[in-house]
């Protein structure tokens, strides 16, 4: 797989195959590599979890992940480091939550090979106590197993921790939510895009300003203000910025292409 593909596979949030040429401890490190080489166009902070060592095995060098520390002292660290970053208050949240996400990744029963994502939602320490990130885990799969899993952190819409999300490539209209209370998975119904909506979404990603916007889609400038308000309604957000980091965060992928509805 070359930086190109790996890109691809990050961003559209498919499982990561790596289909070993000798051993597998040679193997991922050819991909932490590629990892480090092409990190730099993301804005999020990206790890590594190594299941097999219990370690971290590579840290980007940006993104409110980090704190004050470096991506070295981060390393050194480890799992310590998760107190350093994550809330007091949600420590017992996201414990159970990591316990969940580790059950899902190894038992035998999940689908591995179809699990696209898996996101939750923490408080990040310090910030007045109000800031939330996105933590978004994507398996590393090596013969057939999960050896580590990706992580992206970013910027979070919900206004609270948890919001434990589990995506599959083949489930086109439902994901699967974690209820901590009932400790079980519960299907919920996948948000759907328009064609339309989703043309809004990519031209105002470009910069274009509304009145544009509707010159380009061939629609009038009130049919964007209410197009971009069902987006919002649709997305719980209230600015397209918002709901720009929203789509990155739950599987919506603005396409490249123009599409009329």
């Amino acid at each position: 797989m070359n930086a190109k593909d790996f890109i691809s596979h990050f961003y559209e949030s498919l499982p990561l195959f790596v289909e070993p040429e000798g051993d597998t401890d040679t193997c991922l490190a050819h991909y932490l590599d590629l990892l480090n080489t092409v990190s730099a166009i993301f804005e999020e902070t990206v790890y590594v979890v190594d299941f097999r060592k219990c370690c971290f095995r590579y840290v980007s060098g940006k993104g409110l992940f980090l704190g004050n520390y470096t991506p070295y002292q981060i390393l050194q660290m480890g799992f310590d480091y998760y107190p350093m970053v994550i809330h007091p208050s949600d420590y017992d949240l996201i414990s159970k939550i990591y316990q969940e996400v580790m059950r899902l990744l190894i038992h035998p029963a999940t689908p591995i090979h179809d699990l696209s994502n898996i996101v939750f939602d923490f408080k990040l320490k310090g910030f007045k106590d109000k800031l939330i990130l996105c933590h978004k885990i994507m398996p590393l799969i090596v013969n057939g197993k999960v050896q580590m899993v990706v992580c992206c952190v970013s910027s979070s819409t919900n206004t609270k921790s948890g919001n434990l999300i589990a995506y599959y490539l083949s489930k086109k209209d439902i994901c699967y939510h974690y209820s901590i209370i009932r400790r079980q998975w519960e299907q919920m119904p996948l948000i759907q895009v328009s064609p339309l909506e989703m043309n809004i979404l990519k031209y105002s990603k470009l910069g274009l300003s509304d009145k544009v916007l509707a010159e380009v889609i061939g629609r009038s400038y009130q049919t964007v203000k209410n197009y971009k308000n069902n987006i919002y309604r649709k997305f719980g957000v209230n600015s397209m910025i918002q709901a720009f980091i929203f789509t990155n965060n739950h599987r919506i992928h603005i396409q490249p292409e123009l599409q009329h509805e």
